[in-house]
Parts: C-alpha cells; structure tokens; sequence
C-alpha cells in the first residue's frame, strides 16, 4: 500500500505481513522476495532474509530466480549467488510463468516509456509505451499507460 505495508489475502481478508515493501515477486512454488528499502529479501515462512544487492523494482521467474532494476535504473539477473548486470535501463520488470522477461524501458513514449522483451541476449522493443508491467502465465505482458488505462499485449 501507499504506506509500503505487506498485505496477504487469507480466507477472504488482507492480513497485513511483517516488513515493508517497494515491490514484490511471487514465484508459483510461493517463494517471495521483496524490495524494500533499497534491499533485497526473501521470505523464510517466518521472516525476512537480507540477500546482497539494492533494488527498487523486483519480480522472480519460474525458476525463483530474481531480476531486479536498482535506483539507477539498471536490470540485474541472480545467477549462481551473483548479481550479473543485463544491458540497457528499465522502469519496471515484470516476468511470466513461462519464463519471458518483459521490462517498461527509460525511452519516453505517449503513454509512458518503450515496453521490451528479453530475447536471452538483448531487449527486443515492441510497440507502444507504458508506466506498469506485470506477465500473465501464458507470457502476454499487461501494462498500465499514463491516465491509468491498461492494455493487454497478444
């Protein structure tokens, strides 16, 4: 929420969490890893892990691997214990079930910045613009543009 509590849905309610969150990534087997404070940190089922690195915006991919953007705007991927920077800069990352890594770029556009797909080398753009992403399980990115109009991507 606007004051960066965590709040979890259980049996019809929002019960709020220890900690306090920027973002968060929920991987299927419902490991969750926020960012919070600059920090990075993976739920334990009790409380919160500081793992190394900064982050602002966070998301984790199928495998419960995390990709984060840092306050500069610079996208990381944890691989093997260790933060390998990917080229480019985002806003926002969002990524599916499926494994596809879609980021809302620094480009200005109409209704936001450029939105991209991770190619496993590179970001490829694709059209429009956005503020928000988030990726279904299919790995069709939604976005949120300017005035808060949200378009789903085919």
């Amino acid at each position: 929420n606007d004051k960066h509590q965590i709040h979890q849905w259980v049996n019809g309610d929002w019960q709020q969490m220890q900690g306090d969150a920027r973002d968060i990534g929920i991987v299927a087997d419902g490991s969750i890893w926020v960012a919070a404070g600059g920090g990075i940190f993976r739920w334990n089922g009790v409380s919160w892990d500081r793992t190394s690195g900064s982050a602002v915006r966070i998301d984790v991919d199928p495998y419960g691997t995390p990709w984060v953007i840092d306050n500069s705007n610079d996208i990381y991927e944890l691989i093997d214990g260790m933060w390998i920077r990917r080229p480019s800069s985002a806003r926002d990352i969002g990524i599916g079930a499926d494994g596809s890594v879609w980021i809302i770029g620094t480009s200005g556009g109409s209704g936001g910045h450029g939105i991209y797909r991770w190619s496993g080398y590179d970001w490829i753009q694709v059209h429009g613009s956005a503020r928000q992403v988030s990726v279904d399980p299919y790995g069709i990115p939604w976005v949120a543009g300017s005035g808060g109009k949200i378009y789903q991507g085919m």
